[in-house]
């Protein structure tokens, strides 16, 4: 006999006792009832956490005091934020829940930043925002059959923002027949309640069409929460490798058309967020100051 039949058999076997015993009804559908296995929320976490997404993992107990496995047959969910529905779904795989005894399984539930910001308006500026939680299981007990437990809980997500970066300022140094030093001030913001260390930009500037720069700058800087930080890059620009006609565009004084692209590496104080490449892609014009 496999050990679910023979657990079968023993809970049929306390039930057939109670009435043997003379068990008054209400006395019987009481035990029954106690026979419900007890489900909650044990925890709720960030597993995972970037400036697109955030996931939650919330881990739901299961308390199983039958002497034979129970399956539950799905789940199905519902996150509310603002007291609206943003995100609701269902996992219909049945999931096996061992004999007396507690079983712990786990829901992620994914939140994108773009679709929350285009629904919820007012949680442009915030730090975090808050949620609610409706879960429903759908557990099969022997004998006493299906039904769907409700369970809620709420609690606060982070809402991290892109830092932002862009030119700030370029200023004309030394010049002479062979060339010039140019001075480029990138300008970073941080929205954010973490503070970052800038580890290493990646760039390409281009100027009125033509390369001026393309290289590597490592550990540049730090800023702090709700901040801003200015990153220094002095140019030395060659007039044989970048043409006679670059004199002309430095001394014009005209405004200067700038291109430029790469990366910011970084790292956040969160150690949700860790080490991170911020795109950098900026055109725009430029005065050059003296």
């Amino acid at each position: 006999m496999s050990n679910l039949k023979a657990a079968t058999v023993v809970l049929f076997g306390f039930i057939s006792s109670l009435f043997l015993s003379g068990c008054s009804q209400p006395a019987l559908k009481q035990m029954l009832e106690n026979q419900r296995p007890k489900v909650s929320i044990a925890s709720t976490r960030i597993s995972a956490l970037d400036f697109d997404n955030l996931t939650l993992n919330f881990g739901i107990k299961i308390d199983n005091p039958n002497p034979i496995p129970i399956s539950l047959a799905g789940l199905d969910y519902d996150l509310k934020l603002a007291g609206k529905s943003f995100i609701k779904g269902q996992k219909d795989q049945p999931i096996q829940v061992a004999a007396s005894g507690i079983s712990e399984i786990e829901l992620p539930i994914t939140v994108g930043f773009k679709q929350l910001m285009s629904i919820f308006k007012q949680f442009k500026n915030k730090d975090s925002a808050a949620y609610d939680l409706d879960l429903g299981l759908l557990v099969d007990v022997p004998i006493i059959g299906q039904y769907r437990h409700p369970l809620k809980t709420s609690g606060n997500i982070p809402i991290p923002k892109t830092p932002s970066v862009k030119l700030a300022n370029m200023s004309l140094g030394e010049m002479s027949f062979s060339g010039a030093n140019v001075g480029v001030q990138l300008e970073i913001d941080n929205p954010n309640t973490f503070s970052l260390a800038l580890d290493k930009l990646d760039y390409t500037l281009k100027v009125n069409g033509a390369q001026w720069f393309k290289g590597v700058q490592n550990n540049v800087g730090n800023i702090k929460a709700n901040g801003k930080s200015v990153i220094n890059l002095p140019l030395s620009l060659n007039f044989m490798d970048l043409g006679s006609g670059l004199f002309s565009v430095l001394s014009g004084g005209k405004a200067l058309n700038y291109d430029i692209q790469g990366t910011l590496g970084a790292t956040s104080d969160n150690a949700l967020i860790g080490a991170f490449q911020l795109p950098i892609n900026q055109q725009g014009a430029v005065n050059l100051s003296r």
